[in-house]
């Protein structure tokens, strides 16, 4: 019955993150746009996990070295991936942009073969091919002609989530307490979100109420929840079984996206889909 538990809030958590792109169109409806969207995502979540720390009595201490990288790896990379992704949600269907994104765990791969001189087995190889016809599928294997910018975007993002993973792995942010590095990384990524906003005049401050409660929900459904049901996830069922069932995110976004925002799917996108479904399966339990 644990298990289960386990395989549920995995699931859940999944979900929520898979809502996450039909929220933001539907916030896109109401006027505003990504870079505004993304910046009070990331200012609403941190309102919204400071009384959960101290209902749980963590720490809020950060040393400068934590601060530097938190900002550094954490919020520029994450930034921008999340930031990027947003983007490509102008140019594409939600759940081809999320699926196109989910290439990170493959870029990840890639890059630690060749800086970190991890061992690239068979299986892993096999993974890659896979995501490549997957993807060659999705952008330009099929008859519908897709926006060069939302592939750029989408491809992007999966690039930047990359670098923030393994710079989390191979800094301190991999150390610190989930809650308190979720809070910071949010607190950084929405300070610098809200400066490139300004600084560009893309900042949208006469926001419909759609928008508002949109972004709201993205704050604590696809943010919040998506994170505690993860953890918890995660704690019971593993990491490695917690990532492979986190797959379901990009079908959550394609099914809502058919149904709510009526998207057209066709048989390519869901071969590629699956493709690249099944080479993130097999690179998360490639170590098994």
């Amino acid at each position: 019955m644990k298990k289960i538990n386990g395989v549920f809030y995995a699931m859940l958590s999944a979900a929520a993150f898979g809502v996450m792109p039909i929220l933001a169109k539907i916030a896109y409806k109401g006027g505003t746009n990504a870079i505004t969207v993304l910046a009070f995502r990331f200012l609403f979540a941190a309102i919204m996990i400071f009384p959960l720390m101290i209902g749980k009595k963590i720490s809020f201490k950060i040393n400068k070295k934590e601060l530097r990288d938190v900002f550094i790896f954490g919020g520029g990379s994450y930034a921008v991936g999340c930031l990027t992704l947003f983007l490509a949600y102008n140019y594409m269907s939600v759940g081809l942009a999320t699926t196109i994104h989910f290439i990170y765990p493959i870029v990840v791969t890639i890059i630690s073969v060749i800086f970190f001189k991890e061992k690239l087995k068979k299986t892993k190889i096999f993974a890659l091919i896979l995501s490549c016809i997957g993807i060659y599928l999705l952008v330009g294997g099929g008859k519908e002609v897709l926006a060069p910018m939302g592939i750029f975007f989408a491809i992007i993002s999966g690039i930047f989530y990359s670098f923030y993973i393994i710079s989390a792995g191979h800094s301190s942010i991999g150390k610190m307490d989930v809650f308190c590095a979720t809070f910071y990384l949010s607190i950084a990524s929405s300070s610098i979100l809200f400066i490139s906003a300004i600084c560009t005049g893309s900042l949208v401050t006469l926001i419909k109420f759609q928008s508002i409660v949109a972004i709201l929900g993205i704050s604590f459904i696809s943010t919040v929840i998506a994170l505690m049901a993860f953890l918890k996830g995660v704690k019971i069922i593993g990491a490695s079984n917690a990532a492979v069932l986190s797959t379901l995110e990009p079908i959550v976004s394609i099914v809502l996206g058919v149904i709510i925002l009526k998207e057209k799917l066709s048989s390519i996108i869901i071969l590629g889909s699956i493709l690249i479904l099944i080479s993130v399966v097999i690179i998360t339990l490639g170590e098994k």
